[in-house]
């Protein structure tokens, strides 16, 4: 089953009245995962560890998603920590190395290149998870095979991100010409499609975002990949990043827990 859950890996990290209500709209849509990102803007040495709070979930709805999954959900709904780094400054890249321990306390660390250098560097050299766009904006460089395939030659996921697309006609467009330019230079390999969603009308539901990924040129298979295994595979390259720079290298083919459900954990056994 792990391989298989409906997942969206970029929510944003919002107060926690708005979290529980985002919590509740994932769950009753069916998801089996989701990742609480929050945006960084300025990296550097001094930038402080993950403070995003994992909300509890609530038994009634997590019996909902189970009841409303396509086949049956044996696995517990999985929350992980996300940081998306903005690299406006080529300088920035810097700071994106194993000794930096803000980004080590998150689960899985992207990065959202403004220009195309530090796209070059994302996709070439930088230990990240997942390069992400602006795509309500029409993407200002150019996005081609071979530098994507470096990327995708070191197992770092490409994301289409669809919420802002939904408040303005014009961010529609550049959603589907981005996502169309995405998609040929990846040939659909190693994409994964996500919210960004910081209201619950921003959300969508598995099956509408399968459609969405066949409106962009993906066959029904790899769209719905873009939701389900390519997540699962996201986060292991996470974990496999994170194990690697202390020195203890992991294979799993099962998703990992979240770090802040490991420092739940250890608390509750020193209490």
């Amino acid at each position: 089953r792990n391989l298989l859950m409906f997942a969206d890996l970029n929510v944003t990290d919002v107060d926690d009245s708005t979290k529980n209500q985002l919590l509740k709209q994932y769950l009753s849509f069916g998801y089996d995962v989701i990742a609480w990102n929050t945006t960084i803007r300025k990296l550097g040495n001094q930038t402080e560890k993950c403070k995003i709070n994992l909300p509890k979930v609530d038994n009634k709805f997590e019996s909902f998603r189970i009841a409303n999954g396509d086949d049956k959900r044996n696995g517990e709904f999985r929350q992980y920590t996300r940081a998306t780094v903005v690299l406006e400054e080529n300088s920035q890249v810097q700071f994106i190395n194993p000794t930096n321990n803000a980004l080590q306390s998150y689960d899985i660390v992207a990065v959202l290149p403004l220009n195309e250098k530090s796209f070059h560097v994302s996709c070439g050299s930088l230990e990240v998870d997942i390069i992400t766009f602006d795509m309500a904006k029409k993407v200002d460089f150019p996005i081609k095979t071979p530098i994507v395939k470096q990327a995708i030659a070191r197992g770092v996921y490409f994301e289409i991100t669809y919420s802002s697309s939904l408040r303005d006609a014009n961010a529609r467009k550049h959603l589907i010409s981005n996502s169309m330019s995405l998609v040929r230079a990846t040939k659909g390999r190693n994409l994964i499609l996500s919210s960004a969603a910081a209201a619950i009308l921003e959300v969508r539901g598995p099956y509408d975002l399968i459609n969405m990924g066949v409106l962009f040129g993906l066959s029904t298979d790899v769209s719905r990949k873009s939701i389900t295994s390519n997540c699962a595979s996201a986060i292991i390259h996470g974990e496999t990043r994170n194990s690697t720079v202390k020195g203890v290298l992991k294979i799993t083919k099962a998703l990992p827990k979240s770090k802040s459900k490991e420092k739940e954990d250890k608390m509750e056994v020193e209490d």
